[in-house]
């Protein structure tokens, strides 16, 4: 495992979920955006939205059983913890989509904004 020293301790700069966590993370983004493109029946489509889930339940078993876990499960289960992590989920994917939806609507609808030729 790759080390890195500062001062006394010695930081490990890699973790044995960073891999399946970011590239599974990656998948289903990909897969969501390539289906906008696509279709939802494409086969790339859907083998990145499997595999990101693939990687994904890899991170969650890995989690699960490493020593010093990157999230550890007992913070999320945490009611108070869990319940305000999904209320700033909430609150971000709402806020989101109001300037989203906004600015099609100032777009179209309103012609304020448009766009430059």
């Amino acid at each position: 495992m790759a080390q890195e020293r500062q001062g006394d301790r010695s930081l490990p700069t890699r973790h044995p979920c960073n891999r399946p966590g970011g590239r599974g993370l990656f998948s289903l983004v990909y897969g969501f955006s390539h289906a906008e493109t696509t279709a939802w029946s494409n086969h790339f489509t859907v083998g990145f939205l499997v595999l990101g889930v693939l990687l994904l339940a890899t991170f969650y078993v890995v989690e699960t059983r490493v020593i010093h876990p990157l999230l550890p499960l007992r913070v999320v289960l945490n009611r108070t913890r869990g319940g305000s992590m999904l209320a700033i989920l909430f609150a971000g994917a709402g806020i989101f989509g109001v300037f989203f939806f906004l600015t099609y609507y100032l777009l179209f609808h309103e012609r304020i904004l448009r766009p430059q030729h």
